[in-house]
């Protein structure tokens, strides 16, 4: 299985597990739906790492939050993913299928009434779902329901850059969170670490490697130094994100009683 048996703080532990008339004594004002991927991450990480780090973003915002205002969904775990077209593993939906997803997601809480939540999160974590965010635009504005995604981009550069300047896929960061929330899933592998960083200058990563696809760029599919995780490096990277996302979330909800419909 892609989601193996986890304890609450390794990330997967699910709020849903409970009836509704207990879960929905009052009403949710945030709903958080962790987005997924299933990709490749090198030789060395699961390929279900950015759904891992979305579940556990999630998890650690609605502790943060207050479990009473939020109410987090079990992941998606496919997005989009064709950067990494053609390595195996990969599974990566259409736009159009994720659109539909996410139409159906908006419609179902908009049914929820006077139950339904101010403001939905999608935690998102892989870098390929830039149009998350043109999405949830378009069907925030459709259903006059504020959806965001988050981390922003922002955040997750300067996490990135925090690890290196070339730090862009199963490099430093991402295996330094692995380290520390899931080390069983790196035993005995740390001889198989290596780094892979292209000399890009004039290009974005993020166009580079849409537009040209991992396998152009990196054999080994891995961008950046894995060579040295480092646990207090990956606790910090979380930590640093959740608290970016709580106050934007917090934020977010200043304005839930402004409507422009």
């Amino acid at each position: 299985m892609l989601l193996d048996s986890q304890t609450k703080e390794e990330g997967f532990a699910l709020e849903t597990n409970r009836p509704y008339p207990e879960l929905f004594r009052e009403p949710k004002r945030i709903v958080v739906l962790p987005m997924g991927a299933v990709e490749q991450h090198g030789p060395i990480l699961p390929i279900d790492t950015d759904l891992r780090i979305a579940a556990l973003l999630a998890e650690k915002l609605e502790e943060v939050l207050g479990t009473h205002r939020v109410l987090r969904l079990p992941p998606i775990p496919f997005t989009l993913s064709w950067e990494h077209r053609g390595f195996p593993g990969v599974i990566s939906l259409s736009v159009v299928t994720l659109h539909h997803i996410l139409d159906d997601l908006m419609t179902s809480l908009r049914a929820w009434g006077s139950y339904g939540p101010s403001l939905v999160v999608l935690v998102s974590w892989h870098g390929g779902n830039q149009a998350l965010e043109s999405l949830a635009a378009e069907l925030g504005a459709r259903h006059n329901l504020p959806l965001v995604v988050l981390p922003s981009s922002k955040s997750r550069r300067a996490a990135y850059q925090m690890a290196g300047p070339q730090d862009v896929h199963a490099g430093s960061l991402e295996t330094s969170i692995i380290t520390a929330f899931w080390p069983d899933l790196l035993a005995n592998r740390t001889a198989m670490l290596q780094e892979d960083a292209p000399p890009f200058q004039a290009m974005d990563v993020q166009t580079a490697l849409q537009g040209l696809g991992m396998r152009r760029i990196s054999s080994s599919g891995v961008w950046g130094n894995a060579a040295n995780p480092s646990v207090d490096a990956g606790k910090a990277g979380i930590q640093q994100l959740v608290a970016q996302m709580a106050a934007e979330v917090r934020e977010m909800l200043s304005f839930e009683h402004r409507n422009d419909a």
